[in-house]
């Protein structure tokens, strides 16, 4: 396997997918939106994939959770903004990308 993916011993993976849990049931009561939005089963296997293809273990590891929430919390809400607009009409992005580029 790759040195830059996680490798994928069952013993490893349970142990960063429970530290992923473990900081998303954080997110979750600090932010109820995310609760109302997200299922955590589904968000922490997201999370998971997306740890994997972009980290080591080694780097998780050494990773501080404080970390881990601020890039946690980045990919949730990056999600739930994209599942936002994906309900918008075309008249309605249009508004919003000229309030984008206003600012």
């Amino acid at each position: 396997m790759e040195d830059k993916k996680i490798l994928s011993t069952d013993i490893e993976q349970k142990a960063i997918i429970e530290r992923i849990e473990r900081i998303i049931t954080i997110l979750m009561e600090e932010q109820p939106l995310f609760k109302k939005e997200f299922n955590s089963s589904e968000i922490a296997q997201h999370l998971f994939n997306l740890v994997r293809e972009n980290m080591t273990t080694y780097i998780f590891q050494d990773t501080p959770d404080e970390k881990l929430k601020e890039i946690f919390s980045f990919v949730m809400s990056t999600k739930l903004m994209s599942g936002m607009l994906e309900d918008l009409t075309p008249e309605q992005i249009f508004i919003f990308d000229e309030a984008v580029k206003r600012k």
